[in-house]
């Protein structure tokens, strides 16, 4: 079986990352955030784990959109 034996299609909008399968249609769809320890830099949680810690979670977790996050291009903590 070769290595790219399927069509996809990879989609990193400004509020969700989708992945489209040919054949299958969206294979996933997750919003584009982080959750990241604000002392240590460590990556928590992505996507829709993420969202669901905005406004629960205490001072250290910080959620950020993907490209505001130190995995992105610009870094939140500046």
């Amino acid at each position: 079986m070769p290595l790219f034996d399927k069509d996809i299609a990879l989609d990193m909008g400004t509020t969700r990352v989708m992945l489209y399968l040919r054949g299958k249609g969206v294979a996933l769809r997750e919003p584009t955030l982080v959750a990241v320890d604000k002392f240590s830099g460590k990556l928590l949680k992505v996507g829709e784990e993420a969202q669901k810690m905005l406004g629960r979670t205490p001072a250290a977790p910080l959620c950020v959109p993907l490209r505001l996050s130190p995995f992105g291009k610009r870094s939140a903590f500046s």
